[in-house]
């Protein structure tokens, strides 16, 4: 830019300006220091961390409800008995090796009587269409989260996993757990996140900036951080100044939801075995954490509106 300043002529340059840019790689820099900073915690630090959001299925309402409002998070390690979580091992190990064999062919969408396979959006893009689409949708993810793998109302193409986790996320506790003041909440899709050797997942983000309730069961243990856990950032779901501060850090980024500035000492790795339920609001900082070479996990996915 050249313009006249009390008689001298200036030129402005635009390097300097873009060069100043906030990029979503400057993001990643601070995603990758959180994650730094989670992977030096003391194993009694995250044990400590766990426990101040675990209750027990036993305990009253109140208690559960209460964990939830006040911490966004709530974790249940007893919630389904381990003899009825070995009818689920043979599922997930058959929709493992069908992952497996459309991963490693060359085809990008392949359809099946009950479920369609696609790499990226080979023809179905966005959370509507892989919702609402008539058979299960198998989704290898690209882009932050390349690698990932989702299922969407995997029920539809494994009836026998949907007799199995159905029950339990539509118990009447838990969804009287999540009820608001103002309405009920049901359940809807049952999806499943399917991670193996993903070392690259998005950063700290919310889905929305309003109360969003999901419902997540471990399909397979996950008792270290080489296992990518579900990490949280308890109380983040409540207006803060870090909520003021992402979003106009965000503003200027591709996504509108990232949250990379989090209060550290609130961050929750969620290390937990199998059979385990997680009720956690979106809206409140959430990431996968990523996995170590040779790491595998399964989460089962309940979304409640």
């Amino acid at each position: 830019m050249r313009f006249s300043l009390l008689g001298i002529d200036v030129t402005l340059s635009r390097a300097k300006r873009d060069q100043d840019k906030l990029e979503l790689s400057d993001i990643k820099v601070v995603n990758q220091e959180t994650i730094t900073y989670i992977k030096n915690l003391a194993k009694e630090d995250i044990n400590r961390r766990i426990s101040s959001v675990s209750r027990s299925s036993t305990e009253d309402l109140d208690s559960l409800k209460q964990c939830l409002d006040h911490n966004g998070i709530v974790v249940i390690p007893d919630f389904i008995p381990e003899l009825l979580m070995k009818r689920v091992s043979p599922i997930i190990a058959s929709v493992r090796d069908a992952i497996a064999r459309f991963i490693q062919s060359d085809d990008s969408l392949v359809e099946e009587p009950t479920v369609l396979f696609q790499k990226g959006t080979a023809k179905l893009n966005g959370y509507q269409a892989l919702s609402s689409h008539e058979k299960s949708v198998v989704q290898v993810r690209r882009g932050q989260d390349q690698g990932m793998v989702d299922i969407f109302n995997v029920d539809r193409w494994k009836q026998e996993l949907g007799e199995v986790l159905r029950p339990y996320f539509e118990d009447p506790k838990i969804l009287e757990i999540m009820r608001s003041d103002s309405e009920q909440v049901r359940a809807r899709n049952l999806n499943l996140y399917v991670n193996s050797n993903v070392d690259q997942t998005r950063g700290f983000h919310v889905d929305s900036y309003s109360r969003q309730l999901k419902g997540f069961i471990y399909l397979e243990d996950c008792i270290s951080l080489d296992d990518g856990p579900y990490t949280y950032v308890k109380g983040s779901h409540r207006p803060s100044a870090y909520t003021k501060l992402n979003k106009h850090v965000s503003s200027v980024l591709p996504n509108l939801t990232e949250t990379p500035s989090v209060p550290l000492e609130n961050i929750l790795p969620v290390l937990a075995k199998k059979g385990s339920l997680v009720i956690s609001d979106q809206g409140g900082s959430h990431r996968g954490f990523p996995q170590s070479n040779g790491h595998n996990r399964v989460v089962a996915v309940m979304n409640y509106k």
